[in-house]
């Protein structure tokens, strides 16, 4: 690829960078023969993500650029949205350090409380979006009833969990958001509590104290 790919293409910059200040990003570009854009525009080519606490790998929610930006991509324009990481391999500059390990760390946080403890899903409303790894959507229903959880039909404001399957999950950079992580990115925004986490972190929950699952059976046969 190399610093060709970037020749004519207009790059812009959003969340806080970790290998490289904001000038010398777009100095980059412009070494690169590449285009500094000002805005998230139709004719954007690529919007890059800063790798520190970057959603790309689990960690925050996005902001207006990127959110922009997943919208007019859902319209067809053909926005790329890249990690730091990925456009300092395009222009052969060095990447950060510590960015090579937030794959694994980022959707892990919310599985557990940092002291161990299991996770209570209790009365949690979840919801499935993209393509499982692990399981069908079926077993995913029936784990999320076995953590004592609520199987969601939509996203809404009283969402929970928004579960993103891995395969091709935009969370590790693969891919763009759909409609049911756009409309999620956009309640949290307006201050609404939902996370989006991986399939792989919703795998790892587990029933505290094991008395989840049976309360949900009870609930289930009184209806």
């Amino acid at each position: 690829m190399g610093k060709k790919a970037l020749a004519g293409k207009k790059v812009l910059f959003t969340g806080k960078l970790a290998a490289m200040t904001r000038a010398q990003a777009q100095s980059y570009v412009t070494a690169a023969g590449g285009v500094n854009a000002g805005s998230v525009s139709k004719d954007l080519d690529y919007l890059v993500i800063g790798d520190d606490g970057s959603f790309l790998y689990g960690a925050g929610t996005k902001g207006e650029k990127t959110l922009k930006a997943e919208g007019l991509i859902a319209k067809g324009h053909a926005i790329e949205i890249i990690s730091e990481t990925d456009f300092l391999a395009m222009v052969g500059a060095p990447a950060a350090e510590p960015s090579k390990d937030k794959t694994t760390v980022g959707p892990e946080k919310q599985t557990v409380a940092a002291n161990g403890n299991a996770f209570d899903a209790t009365g949690k409303k979840f919801m499935f979006t993209g393509k499982l790894a692990a399981m069908s959507r079926a077993e995913a229903n029936a784990r999320v009833s076995a953590l004592g959880g609520v199987n969601a039909g939509s996203v809404s404001k009283d969402l929970d969990y928004l579960v993103v399957g891995d395969s091709g999950s935009p969370l590790f950079g693969a891919g763009a958001k759909g409609d049911k992580i756009l409309r999620a990115e956009k309640l949290q925004a307006e201050g609404f509590p939902i996370q989006i986490i991986a399939e792989s972190a919703f795998m790892q929950m587990t029933p505290a104290g094991g008395t989840g699952t049976g309360k949900r059976k009870k609930a289930s046969r009184a209806r």
